[in-house]
């Protein structure tokens, strides 16, 4: 494998020794590591480039010049590797137990593969021609070529990530597989004297250690496999550090870390990166805030004034925002209370970018009790005909969501039980009793395609809802009275054993309740494919988004379609307003001056409607690129797990990125030209109406009004 390939020490007597003592001393290499290695890669997989250049390590070519033409190393054209579990790269053993986060790539080159490298390179040919000069130029090496990154000892096939060790004082620290430390160090030697720096070299832990005789933030630790870069923003006292890294054995590392091994292996394994992140401090550092009561300030005031009557008010005002202080804590800690790590997983591949993240909870988290798993697909995916672009559906655990929700209410100063008080009392509905029969699976969808030059882009748009029952009765007899209530009655009637919603300026809502199910839906047959599923959006996706939506034993899926999204920024763009003229009182001057405005109004107005129609044209291509996001959420053994994609509308990653650039490059062209036309225009108006008013002056006639 590629890890493997990187792992494994380059051919040389000493380098194997020291590899040797380096596995005794620190632990450096699993077990399993090792046979995994012996097992797949054979003397020509040693070279890291996946055949971009000359395998052995060889001195770096300080002297040579910028090249006039670059090649572009090609993408591997064998099957993709599988990505390694996180925990089993052995640069973790190197990471201090303390880390609050890490994210790492099993292959810095399979991920640039992924993304269309090769691609965009030969697409932008030129423009990469000069940040290689550039960087030849600086470096003595074009570090930008996999094959000349080999020839310095670093290997691009193989792992590389970050960790962050203390997010306030940001020391951080960068990793990398090597292939021949000896030839790293002589780059990073020569490297920085042919920029006027001095480097020191020193041992630490028997690795090589280098930094900077002025002592600054920075560090560089090569070992026999890896190079660690030790960053530090704060204080060149932090760097202490790199000798914790030089000397650090496994038993101190971040392997054993529980809560980073119990993330690490919630994952699904074959991610091309993976990350994670301890929450504790975050979450500890949020709940432990102390609020300010702005009220006590004016107490502290009414009371230096002796005033009772204030007094007796301010008091009452502490106490009505503590308590809301109180409650918003409260709500805090059900919500992050909990929660003791995040762990992800990315992969890129095909136009498609899937993840996966591992919610760490613990196991009495009052969130971990909103969510339970159902043992069938969600009934909002199998009933639902026409594509949506936006889904939602999740079983939830009634009571609990019942006591969240009162207590975001109690977060705003007002009160759940007041509330059902007042339905109770304005429409005779116990809200409390048709809670009791809903079962916990709901759903909803936006259904349709969205014409964003549309006056009204919603107005085509439909949608379906959907909510399990235990009894329906109650819900029946809600309907019943709210269809003969004086006002409601206007939009909802009962149609036979149904009932149909007339929602002006859209469509009729068909709303049914049997068979356990409320269903309210502009799609008539959607209640009977809720009972009987028969056709369904989800039968013609692609497998990999089909078998997100059709899993069973999931709690929440969620879809969404970036139209959607654009759909919020369709706002008409209203044009300037026009002046409102005075009548020109069969004055020719000004009369002429007047038809002057419109006209050139009438250039500005049809200038905008372009500019609207191609902005929304644009905005369509860029969501259909982007494609969908579809989320399926479950109750795991460790807490709350995540998968999902992000399914855009080209057929590789390069093909998408490919066309954002060009799209934007394109939109630029055309919005400098267009704002050079509406500029010149809104001059040309500019001044006619200024010499309208001149005009106006002289006859002392009244002034054009902008509304």
């Amino acid at each position: 494998s590629l890890v493997a390939a990187c792992e494994k020490p380059a051919d040389k007597e000493d380098k194997e020794e020291a590899t040797a003592e380096s596995s005794e001393g620190e632990g450096a290499v699993k077990e399993g590591e090792a046979k995994e290695g012996a097992a797949a890669v054979n003397e020509e997989a040693k070279a890291p480039m996946l055949g971009d250049g000359p395998t052995e390590a060889k001195e770096p070519m300080l002297d040579e010049g910028p090249v006039d033409t670059v090649a572009v190393a090609p993408a591997a054209t064998a099957e993709r590797a599988p990505g390694v579990p996180l925990a089993e790269i052995s640069a973790m053993q190197h990471i201090p137990a303390r880390a609050k986060a890490v994210v790492g790539t099993t292959s810095l080159l399979q991920l640039l593969d992924d993304l269309g490298r090769s691609e965009i390179q030969a697409k932008y040919a030129a423009e990469y021609a000069m940040m290689v000069a550039q960087a030849t130029e600086k470096l003595g090496s074009n570090l930008l070529d996999p094959a000349e990154m080999s020839k310095i000892g670093l290997n691009v096939a193989g792992p590389a990530g970050l960790a962050f060790l203390d997010f306030e004082k940001e020391v951080f620290v960068v990793y990398a597989s090597i292939t021949d430390g000896t030839a790293l160090k002589n780059f990073a030697l020569a490297t920085a004297e042919k920029n006027g720096a001095t480097l020191s070299e020193r041992e630490s832990g028997g690795n090589v250690v280098i930094t900077s005789e002025k002592k600054d933030r920075v560090a560089m630790i090569i070992m026999d496999q890896w190079v660690f870069m030790v960053f530090s923003n704060n204080s060149s006292e932090d760097m202490v550090v790199v000798d914790e890294i030089a000397t650090l054995t496994a038993d101190k590392s971040l392997t054993s870390n529980s809560e980073f091994m119990k993330g690490a292996a919630a994952l699904s394994q074959g991610q091309h990166l993976a990350g994670w992140v301890d929450v504790r401090d975050f979450v500890k550092a949020e709940l432990g805030k102390t609020d300010n009561n702005w009220a006590q300030f004016e107490l502290d005031r009414a009371r230096g004034e002796g005033n009772a009557d204030d007094i007796a008010f301010w008091e009452k005002e502490v106490a009505r925002v503590a308590g809301r202080q109180a409650s918003e804590k409260q709500m805090l800690e059900s919500l992050l209370g909990g929660i003791t790590f995040v762990a992800f997983g990315l992969d890129a591949a095909n136009g498609s970018l899937l993840f996966e993240l591992e919610e760490g909870l613990v196991p009495d988290s009052k969130i971990r009790s909103l969510l339970k798993n159902t043992d069938h697909a969600p009934l909002i995916v199998r009933a639902t005909k026409e594509k949506p672009i936006f889904l939602f559906g999740a079983n939830v655990d009634v009571p609990s969501y019942k006591a969240l929700m009162a207590g975001m209410m109690a977060t705003e100063g007002e009160s759940y039980e007041e509330m059902r008080a007042e339905v109770q009392k304005e429409l005779d509905i116990d809200i409390d009793a048709l809670l009791a029969t809903v079962s916990g699976e709901f759903g909803m969808a936006v259904t349709g395609e969205l014409d964003f030059n549309a006056d009204n882009p919603a107005k085509t748009l439909g949608g379906n809802i959907v909510v399990a029952l235990s009894d329906t009765a109650p819900f029946r007899a809600m309907l019943d009275k709210l269809s003969t209530h004086p006002m409601i009655s206007k939009v909802l009637q009962k149609d036979g054993e149904n009932y149909v919603a007339v929602i002006p300026e859209w469509q009729t809502v068909h709303i049914t309740v049997a068979n356990g199910l409320l269903t309210a839906s502009t799609d008539k047959e959607f209640a009977a494919r809720c009972v009987e599923p028969t056709t369904s959006y989800a039968d013609a996706l692609p497998a990999a988004r089909k078998q997100l939506l059709a899993s069973s034993g999931s709690a929440g899926v969620f879809e969404m379609d970036s139209s959607f999204i654009g759909g919020f920024f369709l706002a008409r763009k209203a044009s300037e307003a026009r002046p409102m003229m005075s009548p020109p009182q069969d004055d020719p001057e000004m009369a002429k001056k007047v038809a002057q405005v419109e006209e050139i109004q009438k250039k500005i107005d049809e200038l905008e409607k372009q500019e609207e129609e191609t902005s929304n044209k644009r905005l369509a291509e860029m969501m259909k690129l982007v494609g969908v996001t579809t989320v399926v959420v479950a109750n795991s053994e460790a807490g709350f797990e995540v998968k999902g994609g992000q399914f855009g509308g080209g057929t590789s990653n390069a093909e998408v990125i490919l066309a954002f650039i060009d799209m934007g490059m394109t939109s630029a062209k055309h919005d400098s030209a267009m704002a050079q036309q509406m500029s010149t225009l809104y001059q040309e108006r500019a001044k006619v109406e200024e010499e309208l008013l001149q005009v106006g002056d002289r006859m002392e006639a009244p002034k054009p009004v902008t509304p």
